[in-house]
């Protein structure tokens, strides 16, 4: 494979949980459940969308990323239900989330 293939293959999995992520987020609403419930759930099903790539590529290094990428969406994600949404309080709580993403 050339490298813009396996490039292709590694971003892949991202791209479909950051598509639905707020659609899922939103399934989960006709639930009644917690916010952080919500998230769990979106997270598993997440999990379990880059593990299938992973095995079906066989290569575990494609959930190497997960670490850093899907806490600042959860972050932004649970910033947008608050009544505080962008306030000074959150963006100090989501900062060194983004941080931690980006290192």
């Amino acid at each position: 494979m050339s490298k813009f293939t396996e490039l292709l293959f590694m971003i892949a999995p991202y791209a479909i949980i950051f598509a639905t992520l707020s659609p899922l987020y939103a399934w989960t609403e006709t639930y009644d459940w917690h916010p952080l419930t919500r998230v769990l759930v979106i997270d598993l099903i997440d999990t379990l969308i880059v593990f299938a790539f992973s095995l079906f590529l066989k290569n575990s290094s494609i959930y190497d990323p997960y670490w850093q990428t899907t806490p600042i969406c959860y972050a932004v994600l649970l910033n947008r239900i608050t009544p505080y949404a962008w306030s000074f309080r959150n963006l100090a709580i989501i900062t060194p989330i983004l941080f931690y993403g980006i290192k």
